[in-house]
């Protein structure tokens, strides 16, 4: 639970706004103590603040309720939530293969691989990248091209376990038993979780080819 908390901050998650909420109690605290003893002190006439504090206390909760609005409309889903970090800041590629990821779950293809292209095109060695655009052109029936993907994932990371399977899968939709196996052994090595029905599917492929 320390890492969640992140007490000791790890990785990039310390400029999550999140992790703001814990500490504004403490503002919060000290701003109703403040107010509090100036309520309490009888020498301080506070009748002039009334109308101008009640202003500002509607204003204040007209301008955040409206923010709040805002807000929520960028955090509609994955994909208006990428829009927005794209909008503000369109050289990042994190943004783009997240977008792209996010069009690959709502079967979106084609918009999938325009954004994990840029993706690459920003950050050339982005393994992840490479390896969603794969998954795109997979289920466009692009195998070849699925293939090339998956290669070049594992090519900037040599130990992607998911990207072997996947690979594996593809050649054995095109019947390319051999590599198949390869691949799927080689994803097992790396903990990815293969059907041991899998594997004996591609050995069976195996032998008929041989026959």
């Amino acid at each position: 639970i320390a890492l969640v908390l992140q007490i000791l901050p790890v990785g990039a998650a310390i400029i999550a706004d999140r992790y703001t909420y814990l500490p504004y109690i403490g503002i919060f605290f000290i701003f109703s103590h403040w107010i509090n003893n100036l309520l309490e002190n009888k020498s301080v006439n506070l009748a002039y603040l009334k109308i101008p504090a009640i202003a500002a206390l509607t204003l204040f909760s007209i301008i955040f309720c409206y923010a709040t609005v805002q807000r929520c409309k960028i955090w509609h889903d994955s994909i208006t939530l990428w829009n927005d970090a794209i909008q503000k800041d369109p050289g990042v590629p994190k943004s783009y293969n997240g977008r792209g990821d996010a069009y690959n779950l709502t079967k979106q293809y084609d918009k999938a691989i325009v954004d994990l292209s840029k993706a690459v095109q920003l950050k050339p060695d982005y393994a992840e990248a490479y390896y969603n655009r794969g998954l795109a052109y997979y289920f466009l029936g692009k195998y070849n091209e699925a293939i090339t993907d998956y290669t070049s994932a594992l090519k900037y990371n040599p130990q992607l376990a998911v990207a072997f399977y996947n690979r594996s899968g593809t050649y054995f939709t095109l019947q390319k038993f051999q590599p198949a196996l390869e691949d799927a052994l080689k994803a097992r090595l790396y903990g990815y979780e293969v059907d041991q029905k899998f594997i004996e599917a591609l050995e069976a492929g195996i032998k008929s080819t041989i026959k």
